[in-house]
């Protein structure tokens, strides 16, 4: 380029054009270098708005596809809820039709009837026909039930032990005078017992002289009467008179055996009561003490009388269970129903529990 031109392009661009043509050269070089920079620049600029642009459709396109998926979703979830509950609500109908469902809510087990196409039967079975094995169960599918069984009972035995051991570590210990009253009392109702064999045996042997009697007077009657032939009228008085003295002995007889019968069924209820009286402790604590009975009639009506009221005060009370769930454990243990547990039974089921007691410390809870 020529120097005109070359002021004429700073003169454009409002430069100063004065000076060497080498100076406006570099000046001019300078400024397009700058114009191009800027340029290029611009250019980037705008090509990002438009990149910009671009994401920011597509963001939204996403955005919007996003929502439109998960309204779907949504839609499709609330729709198989729907569907579920109604064959919840189908299924449970067909069981209420099906079962004799109980009052209180509990886990019901029924088959399922897609296994084994509907042909898979549950039975109700209790824990102890569970452990209680058979030959025929050695089989795979019947291990995971054993198992199970196996686990639940050794469950409910530490848990029920435990109980009988929290029960028997509360209890008070029991002061040695009560011992030896408990011991005294024993002794004097066992006393009271032989007493009482020894009257009925008294009694067995007065009967059977009674009888021996009557029998050797009727012998001796029927001898009076074949030597009687001569005197017809004392034969008769003497008749009457025997046949008033039989009445009389027969009339005591009825006496004595309705007499024995009514102190064989006292014998009974007191026996009874004795055995309840060394269960049951009064309120006081004190065991409540039997009347001798009488040997004479009037005595016996009285012990009657006391043994009546005695027993009319027994049954107006009410046995109460004060805790249920130390019954339920011991009866879980008493698995031969006889009502108690020895105490060697005991030891074993406090040892089961793994506390590290001695053998002195559990036969003192015992």
């Amino acid at each position: 380029m020529k120097v005109v031109e070359l002021r004429a392009e700073l003169d454009a661009r409002m430069l100063n054009s004065k000076g060497l043509k080498s100076q406006l050269i570099a000046r001019l070089t300078k400024i397009l270098k700058n114009e191009q920079e800027k340029e290029e620049s611009e250019k980037a600029a705008s090509a990002e708005n438009t990149e910009t642009d671009e994401v920011k459709k597509k963001e939204e396109e996403e955005r919007k596809k996003e929502e439109e998926r998960k309204r779907k979703e949504e839609e499709e979830r609330k729709k198989e809820e729907e569907e579920k509950k109604k064959a919840e609500e189908r299924e449970r109908n067909l069981l209420e039709k099906r079962y004799t469902l109980p009052d209180q809510p509990m886990i019901v087990v029924h088959p399922s009837r897609t296994a084994k196409s509907g042909k898979f039967d549950c039975t109700t079975m209790s824990l102890s026909v569970l452990l209680d094995y058979r030959q025929e169960d050695n089989k795979e599918h019947s291990f995971e039930v054993s198992l199970f069984a196996e686990l639940f009972n050794e469950m409910l035995m530490r848990d029920f032990a435990f109980r009988i051991y929290r029960a028997l570590f509360e209890c008070p210990e029991k002061p040695a005078k009560e011992e030896k009253k408990e011991k005294d009392e024993k002794k004097d109702k066992d006393k009271d017992k032989e007493k009482r064999e020894k009257e009925k045996k008294d009694d067995k042997d007065e009967k059977e002289k009674k009888e021996e009697k009557e029998k050797k007077d009727e012998e001796e009657e029927k001898e009076e009467k074949m030597d009687e032939d001569k005197d017809g009228e004392k034969k008769d008085k003497k008749l009457s008179e025997k046949e008033e003295v039989k009445e009389e002995k027969e009339e005591k007889k009825d006496e004595d055996e309705e007499d024995e019968e009514i102190e064989d069924d006292d014998d009974e209820e007191i026996d009874d009561e004795d055995s309840k009286d060394e269960a049951i402790i009064s309120k006081g604590g004190d065991i409540k003490e039997k009347d001798d009975r009488k040997d004479t009639k009037d005595g016996k009506k009285k012990d009657d009388k006391k043994d009546r009221e005695r027993r009319e005060k027994k049954e107006k009370k009410k046995m109460i269970t004060i805790d249920p769930f130390l019954l339920l454990s011991f009866v879980y243990f008493d698995q031969t129903h006889t009502g108690y547990i020895i105490d060697r039974d005991l030891e074993d089921i406090i040892n089961m529990l793994g506390l590290n007691l001695s053998r002195a410390q559990g036969i003192a809870r015992t």
